[in-house]
């Protein structure tokens, strides 16, 4: 694939929301999908051509494995990302994103955090949900309005 088909799938202006998927790919680097990951943070977000948002969910889920490890360095270098990379936004969950979410949970069995995640970009007016999980490819195509596109960071492999 191509930074082509990459610009194509996110269009430029257009609001994004990172599943932990992607930001987790961008963090370690050395997998298959990081160079993608890297250039929507690096190259879209962090240049303000795509804004984006994360989830309250995605943060917490970013914090897991750095306190778990105890690694002081990751844990500062994940939470300045969260709280002040450019362009970048995470959202709280609130009351009406919650219904949102369990709705999508009850009606398409969506894990809660997923479904939080989800209920997050409707919550924000986001169109473009960038991910890496196959397990949502499946699952999205069962939602009966397509509001929402999802770039799958391994449909653009391999990249540049």
């Amino acid at each position: 694939m191509s930074l082509e088909s990459l610009e194509q799938a996110l269009p430029q202006g257009n609001l994004l929301l990172l599943d932990t998927t992607t930001v987790i790919s961008y963090f370690k680097g050395n997998e298959p999908a990081s160079p993608v990951a890297t250039q929507i943070v690096d190259g879209f977000i962090a240049n303000g051509r795509n804004p984006a948002k994360a989830s309250a969910v995605t943060a917490m889920e970013l914090l897991v494995s750095p306190l778990r490890l105890r690694d002081e360095a990751l844990l500062r270098q994940v939470t300045f990302f969260l709280q002040h990379f450019p362009n970048l936004t995470v959202e709280s969950v609130d009351f009406a994103t919650a219904q949102q979410a369990a709705a999508l949970r009850a009606t398409y069995n969506f894990k809660t955090p997923d479904a939080l995640i989800l209920a997050t970009s409707r919550a924000h007016g986001v169109r473009y949900l960038v991910s890496n999980d196959e397990e949502w490819r499946r699952k999205l195509t069962r939602l009966p309005h397509r509001d929402l596109e999802v770039c799958y960071l391994e449909d653009h492999l391999p990249f540049p």
